[in-house]
């Protein structure tokens, strides 16, 4: 079980500052320096607001909305219902209730992927903040939403997945995505 972390402080802007100096120091050189599985904790924290108001926001878009099941005894409809035939038929054919119509939605699966741009100009424009808070906030929008599974994959000279679609976007997930977005690959293959 990964560990949980609480953090007794003054106020969110001093949390944005521990995350902007943790950030700053995660790729030094070839070695991690921080603690990335404490980082993404700390940005779920700093995110989590937006994450429920994005969350808010889009799941009125995934609610089933497509009905693809039959149900109900109505005096037309698209199919029989068997069981109500014999009855009819015995009703001399008063009991006209025999048809089906589509009225249960059902879930639709979605899956998502989220492509982040890995090159080395996300770094030289200052993106790298911003891109993780992103990744934050969009993962905890979308862990919340039933059907929907997400990806994660990096773009550049090469392309990486670095979460897959059937994976939970934990804690230690999100320690991997921070660990292997280095903004250091030099250019960006569109072709690939």
């Amino acid at each position: 079980m990964p560990p949980v972390y609480v953090y007794c402080l003054q106020s969110t802007e001093e949390l944005q500052k521990m995350v902007e100096e943790s950030t700053l120091l995660l790729h030094q050189g070839e070695e991690v320096t921080v603690d990335a599985c404490d980082l993404w904790s700390k940005y779920e924290l700093v995110t989590a607001e937006l994450a429920q108001m994005l969350f808010e926001t889009i799941k009125i878009t995934f609610e089933p909305s497509l009905a693809t099941q039959f149900r109900g005894d109505y005096k037309s409809g698209k199919r029989l219902n068997i069981r109500r035939l014999i009855p009819y038929i015995a009703s001399h054919y008063q009991n006209d209730r025999i048809w089906l119509r589509r009225s249960k939605p059902s879930r639709m699966n979605y899956q998502i992927l989220v492509a982040i741009d890995d090159s080395s100009s996300m770094m030289e424009n200052k993106c790298k903040l911003t891109a993780f808070k992103s990744l934050a906030v969009l993962s905890g929008a979308l862990n919340r939403l039933e059907g929907v599974s997400f990806g994660i994959c990096r773009f550049g000279e090469e392309v990486d997945l670095l979460k897959d679609f059937d994976e939970y976007m934990n804690s230690e997930a999100g320690a991997f995505v921070l660990q292997h977005l280095t903004f250091q690959q030099k250019k960006t293959n569109f072709v690939k």
